[in-house]
């Protein structure tokens, strides 16, 4: 959905085994295909519509060897790569719960690495690498996305869960998932 709530995108698979993207300016016309990805070509996936909603961010490999973040344009159907690795696939994403503008994105190397697109989330990245060991994923934003409920997984104990407060730049330990696991 669109940032006015209309379903605008659509993932459809193929009867070969690759994924279609298709879309509509509206929800009033039909739909036409924006990309087509191989059988052979991973696809992460559609992560949502851009800002100002005249294009789409997805998770592809298509021309590639990993998967990558693009931006579609959706007029020209044209591809920018925004963020990509060599060797890693994109495997996260986080975004403005408000203003859908891209915040981080994730690779799982040997462990989970976040690179920081919005530097203004540098900070809360530094903090939170810091707060525990673990692969860290955020799991929730409010709305004003002060408040972010994020997780720590760990290879040989439960997952740590914490209240993440932006502005104060404090967390509080909320609960971890399996004690017996301690």
């Amino acid at each position: 959905a669109d940032g006015e709530f209309r379903v605008r995108a659509a993932q459809v698979a193929s009867p070969d085994g690759g994924v279609e993207i298709r879309v509509r300016d509206n929800t009033q016309l039909g739909w036409r295909s924006l990309l087509k990805s191989g059988p052979h070509e991973s696809f992460g996936g559609v992560i949502g519509f851009t800002p100002r909603g005249n294009g789409l961010y997805v998770i592809s490999s298509k021309g590639a060897n990993t998967s990558r973040l693009l931006k579609l344009d959706l007029t020209t159907g044209k591809s920018n790569v925004l963020i990509e690795d060599e060797h890693y696939d994109v495997t996260d994403w986080i975004s403005n719960p408000s203003t859908r503008t891209l915040e981080a994105v994730g690779f799982t190397r040997a462990r989970r690495v976040w690179k920081v697109v919005d530097k203004s989330f540098a900070r809360d990245f530094d903090f939170l690498r810091k707060l525990h060991d673990g692969d860290l994923s955020i799991v929730s934003q409010d709305r004003a996305n002060r408040t972010w409920i994020v997780v720590y997984e760990v290879d040989q104990g439960p997952f740590y869960y914490y209240v993440y407060d932006r502005v104060m730049r404090r967390a509080k330990f909320l609960f971890r998932n399996r004690p017996a696991l301690e």
